[in-house]
């Protein structure tokens, strides 16, 4: 009787025993679970960071594309223009060319119609 009564007080103490480390070993867990649920909520809150972060970088670099590409189109207008207007000048220089090229054969032909009428008058008078 004395050994079962014994037997039952040890069990009793083992069974405190093995509450008490389970409620630490519990408890132990639940720090560690704690202390990792803060690592990945940092973790979260970084990248969430690092996203607005790229998000921002992505936009400022769109906006300098779209800049680029308007003083591209700009550039490219100013150029076009340029060609028109060299195109025109070169036209008219051709124009003008041949404008002079063509009077000066009407002024060589009336200054001939002149030195004919000259001589004539002077073969007139003589």
């Amino acid at each position: 009787g004395a050994r079962i009564e014994e037997a039952r007080i040890e069990k009793g103490r083992f069974a405190e025993q093995l509450e008490a480390l389970g409620q630490q070993a519990g408890q132990e867990m639940i720090g560690a679970l704690e202390a990792e649920s803060v690592r990945l909520e940092d973790e979260v809150n970084r990248l969430d960071q690092r996203k607005r972060e790229l998000k921002a970088e992505l936009e400022r670099i769109s906006r300098q594309h779209d800049d680029a590409i308007a003083k591209q189109k700009a550039h490219m207008s100013q150029v076009d223009c340029w060609r028109l207007d060299k195109q025109k000048v070169q036209e008219n220089s051709a124009k003008t060319k041949e404008e002079t090229k063509l009077e000066e054969e009407a002024a060589r032909r009336e200054q001939a119609g002149c030195e004919a009428l000259l001589g004539s008058i002077g073969k007139v008078k003589a």
